[in-house]
């Protein structure tokens, strides 16, 4: 075999080679992006989150719409009670004064905004103290989208379960 046709021998390797790489990077990244884009929701489905369409997203945008709901013992009247019960009257009393609130967390609301509407509606007792509780026990960073339904009186541990969804 002389200088030459080695040469082109290896220049047509070369180029098979080139044809084939190109032709395998051609069509496996095409495959690839929609296996990865199925293979993400799929990972983020496993670990609880939710993935939404650009329509809902700009739903769930919409500035928060604060919901009350009273409990049926609340709703019922005091009449006939005296300020002379016994004890067990006064956790009657207590339980018919519970309130359970309907909280919406939207996307961008900061622990501050969740702390001070559930101190207003009297579901837990101190805003600061939870907002603190809630950046010290890294619970602010696990807050979730939704609407969570809380009862008055929660301790602070108690609330953040709920809104973390622990």
């Amino acid at each position: 075999m002389n200088k030459q046709a080695a040469r082109s021998f290896s220049l047509g390797i070369l180029f098979t080679l080139l044809i084939a790489w190109s032709g395998t990077q051609l069509f496996t990244q095409e495959k690839s992006a929609s296996t990865s884009t199925s293979a993400a929701k799929d990972i983020l489905d496993a670990q609880g989150y939710v993935v939404l369409t650009q329509t809902e997203y700009e739903q769930l945008k919409t500035p928060p719409a604060v919901e009350q709901q009273q409990s049926p013992a609340n709703k019922s009247s005091n009449a006939g009670t005296s300020d002379t019960e016994s004890p067990t009257g006064t956790e009657k009393e207590d339980k018919e004064t519970e309130k359970i609130y309907r909280l919406r967390i939207s996307s961008g609301m900061s622990p501050v905004e969740i702390a001070e509407i559930l101190e207003s509606e009297q579901i837990i007792k101190d805003a600061e103290e939870f907002e603190r509780f809630l950046i010290d026990h890294d619970y602010h960073t696990m807050v979730q989208l939704g609407t969570f339904e809380l009862k008055s009186g929660l301790t602070n541990k108690e609330a953040a379960d709920i809104i973390t969804k622990n």
